[in-house]
């Protein structure tokens, strides 16, 4: 493994279409300085998206809230475009943790902000999150 960012942060992610492939954007949380769970477990404050050739990277703060696990969706429509989809992942107001959202940003450009937001009823601040196809729970019956 090498360093891509100097940035600290956590929950990676790429497009699930480019596992185990060369891939040029990545995504992940970046630790906040500001705001930690106590006890030493961080918080994110931050949607990193990392461009792997340049070694670069855009952000998009969070603005009062901490994120959590995200999840790529590939978008059908831009099949081929690596960063052809959807980052979802859940927010918490910073003030309020039983304010909670699930927030959308378009993977290709992450600084454009959320293209939807939903709050939902409280949710404990967590870690893990994953996306599973609609065909995939026809197929399978699960």
């Amino acid at each position: 493994s090498s360093v891509q960012c100097e940035v600290p942060s956590d929950f990676p992610e790429i497009n699930p279409q480019y596992v185990g492939r060369k891939c040029r954007f990545g995504y992940s949380q970046q630790i906040s300085s500001a705001f930690d769970a106590g006890g030493g477990v961080p918080l994110f404050n931050k949607l990193l998206k990392h461009d792997l050739h340049s070694k670069t990277f855009e952000a998009l703060d969070l603005g009062g809230k901490v994120g959590g696990d995200m999840v790529f969706v590939p978008d059908a429509s831009r099949s081929g475009q690596e960063d052809g989809g959807w980052i979802l992942y859940f927010t918490h107001d910073v003030e309020d943790e039983t304010r909670c959202w699930l927030e959308v940003v378009d993977a290709e450009d992450i600084t454009a902000g959320p293209m939807a937001m939903v709050e939902l009823p409280f949710i404990p601040i967590g870690f893990h999150a994953t996306w599973v196809p609609e065909d995939f729970v026809t197929r399978t019956g699960r």
